[in-house]
């Protein structure tokens, strides 16, 4: 069981009766990572600059690495996503901004796209791109009582965590939406070499 402990910036390992195996430090100066998947036996995750603390441009493509080992692996490179930047040392949320999305299957694959387009991309172990597949798809627009349904919905989430109220309203404050919604949310790799997609629905459908 691997376990990242961002608040250290170390990733513990442990048998799955719970016995420690040790840690190995994350270095934060290569990206913050935001997604981790395990691919056979290699941990790995999804890298993003943000352009502080000595971390390449903010804004720059995102590389999908291995984890926790002494040698870094690429297994893709990831278009950099919008939803998620830094702004004066401060974090600048966008709801719904185009986003790299991707999926790591046990055979090696890594099925990635940016969710702003229906255009899928499978690449195999040696990252050679096996499979293009692309729908075509209408996104629908955010309304204003999207946006409003979806404030007071992430602010009542927060404050049910036990987030200061203080905080919350300063969260709530720094976000914006983009125009319009995602093509798709999620992709798995499923078996038989199977792609699953998940759709996205508008608050009102919701």
């Amino acid at each position: 069981v691997w376990v990242a402990d961002m608040a250290n910036l170390r990733l513990g390992r442990y048998t799955p009766s719970g016995e420690a195996l040790g840690s190995t430090p994350i270095d934060p100066t290569n990206g913050i990572p935001l997604r981790w998947d395990r691919v056979g036996d290699r941990l790995v995750a999804q890298l993003r600059s943000l352009g502080v603390g000595g971390m390449p441009q903010a804004g720059s493509d995102d590389p999908v690495v291995t984890m926790g080992t002494p040698t870094r692996d690429t297994l893709t490179v990831l278009p950099g996503g919008m939803s998620f930047q830094m702004d004066g040392g401060r974090p600048q949320i966008r709801i719904f901004d185009s986003e790299p999305i991707w999926d790591a299957a046990t055979d090696g694959r890594v099925l990635s796209g940016v969710n702003s387009a229906y255009r899928l991309e499978v690449r195999d172990a040696s990252g050679t791109l096996q499979r293009v597949i692309t729908k075509p798809f209408e996104t629908e627009e955010v309304t204003e009582a999207d946006v409003t349904r979806l404030r007071r919905s992430i602010r009542q989430l927060m404050l049910d965590q036990g987030a200061p109220p203080q905080a919350v309203d300063a969260v709530i404050q720094g976000m914006s939406f983009a125009d319009r919604f995602p093509a798709f949310a999620q992709i798995l790799a499923g078996p038989s070499g199977t792609v699953w997609v998940q759709h996205i629905q508008s608050m009102e459908s919701l």
